[in-house]
Formats: structure tokens, C-alpha cells, sequence
């Protein structure tokens, strides 16, 4: 619970700082998500109800309602946020303000994190100028927002590449390693989420 509390907090934090600047027209740098693929959406749907775990409403809300639900009966979401990943459009950094249909909010950026990810710096400094404790000159300029903004969500690309990547190699030899301790011929038990082509 007390997680829940504080990753409720930090989002409020996200959408407060970004109504704040947008409300003052600051440049600075937004977190959007566009809508969801109707189709995406609706084999997402399908594939939840085929493992039985179905929706109150058919939307993407209603999707990760009812997993919010399984997790918090089965302690687990069993391999289901990989679906509902699957069929989100991805977010992006942008210089224009944009709801975030993820987390369905119409104003959102990157605040809280400021050690970790860079555009929660920018943002950081966007605010300090707004509110005059810090000068103006250390913001970036409005017209280098967009091309920041660009390698920043080229740079978060890579990063999922390589980090699925490595629980790929992870995976693969912790499977290893419980098969030699056991015999080859033993089945275990799994949901299969996704199929994706490795080249």
C-alpha cells in the first residue's frame, strides 16, 4: 500500500509541475502517449479474456483495471503487464503538450526522477526559471527542445532494446539452471505473452 501511495504521489507531482508550465506557456519538455491502436486494443482484450481475467469496460483502462485486480488477488500479474505493454502506442518526450493516454491525464511530464533521467532536469530547471530561482540561461532554448526531445526518445529506445535483451540472457540461463538440476523431460508450468521476431 504504502508504494502505491507514493508512485500515486509522484504521478500528481508529474502532473502538477506540467499544468504549472503549460499554464505559463514555459518551454520545457512533456511526457504524451497517444491513444492505443483500436485493434491492438481489442486483441489485448481477447487474450485477457482467453486467460480469465476480464474487463469491467472494453478500453485499455478497463484492461489495466482488471490486471491492477489479478495482481492484487494473485500477487503476481503472471506475465500480463507484458500484454498490456504490447498494445500501448509507446510514450514520448515532446516540447508540446499532449495528454498521456497511459495513465489518462491530460497534462503530464518527467519530474521526480531528476538523477536518473535527464528530462526530469530539464524539466527541474523550466520550473526554477518559472518561478525566478534560477536563471533562465541553464534552461534549454525553445527551439532545442525538440531535437533534445528527439534523442531522448531515441536513447529510451535503446535502453528497452538492451534491458530486454538482458532478461532475455537472464532468463535463458536461469531456465538452464533449473533444467540441469531437474530432468530435461519436465514440463513447467508458464503463460506465453508475446511472440516477437529477434533479428
Amino acid at each position: 500500500e504504502s508504494q502505491k501511495l507514493i508512485e500515486r504521489l509522484m504521478v500528481l507531482a508529474n502532473q502538477e509541475v506540467a499544468r504549472f508550465l503549460s499554464e505559463r506557456s514555459a518551454p520545457t519538455l512533456y511526457r504524451t502517449h497517444e491513444e492505443a491502436d483500436p485493434e491492438r486494443v481489442m486483441r489485448l482484450l481477447s487474450r485477457l479474456r482467453s486467460l480469465g481475467v476480464v474487463p469491467e469496460s472494453p478500453t485499455l483502462i478497463g484492461a489495466v483495471e482488471a490486471v491492477g485486480r489479478y495482481e492484487d488477488e494473485h500477487g503476481s500479474s503472471d506475465g500480463l503487464q507484458e500484454l498490456l505493454w504490447g498494445a500501448r502506442a509507446p510514450a514520448a518526450y515532446s516540447p508540446r503538450l499532449s495528454p498521456h493516454s497511459g495513465l489518462d491525464i491530460a497534462t503530464y511530464c518527467h519530474f521526480t526522477s531528476p538523477i536518473r533521467r535527464y528530462a526530469d532536469l530539464v524539466v527541474h530547471r523550466a520550473l526554477l526559471a518559472e518561478i525566478g530561482a534560477e536563471a533562465v540561461s541553464v534552461t534549454p532554448r525553445e527551439s532545442q527542445l525538440a531535437s533534445l526531445a528527439e534523442h531522448l526518445n531515441e536513447r529510451t529506445k535503446a535502453v528497452k532494446k538492451l534491458s530486454r535483451r538482458a532478461d532475455d540472457i537472464c532468463f535463458v540461463s536461469l531456465l538452464r539452471y533449473r533444467l540441469r538440476e531437474t530432468e530435461l523431460e519436465r514440463e513447467l508450468p508458464g503463460i506465453i505473452c508475446g511472440m516477437r521476431d529477434r533479428k
